[in-house]
């Protein structure tokens, strides 16, 4: 029968003051079982998800999460004392537990990891330190999300008169209420409001974020059809916070 030894108060004192213990230093020794500085550092953190530093933390509190620790650990070992990881329930459960972790592993390193790459995310980061104002002009055509009777070279062909409308001094605001087939902003001139990145389809926020107040760029193509796009404004992401 394995017995249950003493705690090992040599890091408790550091890690329940804590800015922790070094990787493999632990606070308690169960039996064979040891509740390392890493693992009662985690549990503080799950106590205490708001706290920035544990330094004023009550000892008692704290000796009280490593207890919480302990009596895990007593189960543990009373748990293999009786030979339980051999019963074949447990074995079964622990197997579809595994092929469970594997399958989900596989997905996230053959499918999430080429599609979310870490060029991807550092972009995505960087690019959510500003948000932007933007209107613009939307033409359809048969082969969009929206459907039209309109081909994609008629699509065009409209983009492009409307441009020249623009050039010569026309309002884009004004060929929006007029021309643009985007219900929501059609209304307010093509106003699309500030957005942050990520919110747009990726064609025209990549367009946007490299324009300059006042541009105007078009045609841009999307699966939503032609676009005229006027940068209007950009500014710091009030809501950002740095991972």
């Amino acid at each position: 029968m394995r017995q249950m030894s003493k705690f090992l108060i040599l890091c408790l004192v550091a890690a329940v003051s804590f800015n922790g213990c070094d990787t493999g230093e632990y606070v308690a020794e169960v039996g064979d079982l040891k509740i390392s500085a890493e693992e009662f550092a985690k549990a503080m953190e799950t106590r205490y998800s708001k706290k920035d530093n544990y330094q004023d933390i009550a000892y008692e509190s704290k000796l009280d999460i490593l207890k919480t620790l302990i009596t895990r650990s007593q189960k543990l070992n009373n748990a293999y004392d009786l030979g339980l990881e051999e019963d074949s329930a447990i074995v079964a459960e622990t197997k579809k537990y595994r092929d469970r972790l594997l399958s989900s592993r596989y997905y996230e390193k053959k499918i999430i990891d080429r599609i979310i790459t870490p060029e991807k995310l550092n972009t995505y980061i960087e690019n959510q330190k500003v948000e932007v104002h933007a209107s613009h002009i939307l033409i359809t055509h048969s082969g969009t999300i929206r459907e039209s009777t309109r081909s994609e070279e008629e699509a065009k062909q409209l983009v492009n008169d409307l441009l020249n409308q623009i050039k010569s001094g026309h309002s884009l605001d004004s060929l929006a209420k007029i021309y643009s087939e985007d219900p929501n902003a059609k209304k307010a001139g093509g106003n699309l409001g500030w957005f942050t990145w990520g919110v747009m389809v990726p064609e025209f926020q990549e367009a946007v974020w490299q324009m300059k107040k006042g541009e105007i760029r078009g045609p841009l193509a999307t699966n939503y059809g032609y676009h005229i796009i006027r940068l209007n404004d950009r500014r710091d992401n009030k809501q950002y916070s740095a991972p």
